[in-house]
């Protein structure tokens, strides 16, 4: 439960000192204007399953920079949702990605990483003070922190406090590489009538495709394309990344879609 002396940021980023004022705000800002008529329809911006994306790893909104992420003592309504104003409940799942510039282990895992050019702390206040994360990672590895918040510590910083382990990954490779992946799978992997195929950049029917027996994400029109690919455009290493750390999940997850809290390793695609 969210605390009452929080802040209320509206989905369009103004801040109220309560959730009727917002509301009121709501009802009469030509920005929500249309708002309630789909919540009285029943519309919602959630997208249906069926219509499921996979997920990129440059959507800001899903995987928002350190400056966009919500502050511990805000309830901010990009990331939040309430039905009586009072209990307060995530509206999506969302994720920081950050490339290790350094790491500290005095009493506690301390990791420095970079969003956006901003230095940004990262402390572990978890029952092992960090060490389990600490043993996997490295600088130049990428930190996933699901449900990450904005924390301002004693030292007069703003960073990252963790206390639940099981909320981040450590992801063997650079966060550049890990983007670079992205914009892969988002050409080559979203099922369609006609895709295009990873291994000579033709736009074919689907149904003349196959796709790798290894991650399952990327299509080939025949062998020697998929040979090309696995050699010369660098998908052996994009099929282990992908199987070996996770990011099959992390592509495929429901992220608009909250059930509740989701640890590390996301569960598997069905």
């Amino acid at each position: 439960m969210a605390s009452a002396t929080k802040k209320v940021v509206c989905s369009c980023g103004r801040h109220f000192g309560s959730d009727a004022a917002m509301q009121q705000h709501q009802r009469d800002s030509p920005l929500h204007f249309g708002e309630e008529a789909n919540a009285n329809t029943g519309a919602s911006s959630t997208p249906d399953r069926k219509k499921q994306q996979l997920a990129n790893f440059r959507d800001k909104s899903i995987f928002p920079d350190f400056s966009n992420l919500p502050s511990e003592h805000e309830i901010n309504m990009t990331f939040f949702q309430t039905t009586d104003g009072f209990r307060y409940a995530p509206r999506k799942h969302w994720c920081f990605l950050a490339e290790i510039e350094s790491m500290e282990q005095f009493l506690r895992l301390r990791l420095i990483v970079k969003s956006r050019g901003i230095a940004v702390p990262i402390a572990f206040y978890t029952d092992d003070r960090g060490a389990f994360v600490g043993l996997q990672a490295q600088v130049g590895y990428t930190v996933a922190i699901m449900y990450a918040e904005q924390h301002g510590f004693l030292d007069m910083t703003t960073g990252i406090r963790v206390e639940d382990d099981t909320l981040v990954a450590i992801i063997p490779t650079k966060l550049s590489h890990l983007l670079a992946l992205s914009d892969r799978v988002a050409k080559y992997s979203l099922e369609a009538t006609e895709m295009t195929c990873h291994g000579c950049d033709e736009l074919t029917s689907r149904t003349s495709l196959m796709k790798c027996s290894r991650c399952s994400m990327f299509w080939y029109c025949n062998k020697d394309c998929q040979t090309r690919g696995w050699v010369d455009k660098g998908h052996k290493g994009d099929c282990k990344m992908i199987r070996s750390c996770g990011l099959r999940a992390m592509f495929m997850f429901d992220w608009n879609r909250f059930d509740g809290h989701i640890p590390f390793p996301l569960p598997k695609p069905k």
